[in-house]
């Protein structure tokens, strides 16, 4: 019963190790779409990166933007072409968050997260923020079972260390 006890609390610290601290490779996409909400007065996307007062934790320089993008004011900006792309791919150890502002003439923005689509209406009739995070792991559950998996593995590779332990000949040195 304590082999198996330091089975699980062994699996568990290994398990925050291996699958937490490993980075993951991902793929980040942002599309203008050209449209915007009724009330919007233009199709702008602004994309938050170099401002120093927004707590910003991705770099919007490690970006690739298509020709439709300008540089305004420390951030990027589309004024709305559709098919204006910003493209990105790499491992990352943490959640992603990025930011975009929000205002009278913001137009539709789609972010693409690893083939997963979310479509942002940016329109807001005062000057603020849309903060969008990003998750290390799109599929909570696949990395449960994974974590479920390795504490198994675990537990029976020190169970069976323990019986080998417990029935191999005693020796005048044990």
């Amino acid at each position: 019963m304590a082999i198996a006890a330091c089975a699980l609390i062994a699996s568990l610290g290994l398990t925050e190790v291996i699958f937490y601290r490993v980075p993951v490779s991902h793929e980040l996409q942002i599309k203008v779409t050209g449209q915007k909400n009724t009330s919007s007065l233009g199709k702008e996307v602004w994309l938050i990166g170099r401002r120093h007062d927004f707590n910003q934790v991705f770099d919007v320089d490690a970006l690739e933007f298509s020709s439709g993008w300008r540089e305004r004011a420390r951030d990027m900006v589309s004024v709305g072409n559709p098919g204006d792309t910003a493209s990105w791919s790499d491992k990352v150890h943490s959640d992603v968050t990025i930011a975009f502002l929000m205002h009278e003439f913001s137009g539709i923005v789609d972010v693409m997260w690893d083939n997963v689509t979310t479509r942002y209406d940016l329109y807001s009739s005062s000057r603020g923020y849309k903060s969008i995070v990003l998750p290390k792991t799109q599929n909570e559950h696949a990395w449960i079972m994974l974590e479920l998996l390795f504490c198994i593995t675990l537990m029976v590779l020190l169970w069976l260390c323990g019986v080998w332990f417990l029935a191999r000949p005693l020796t005048e040195s044990d």
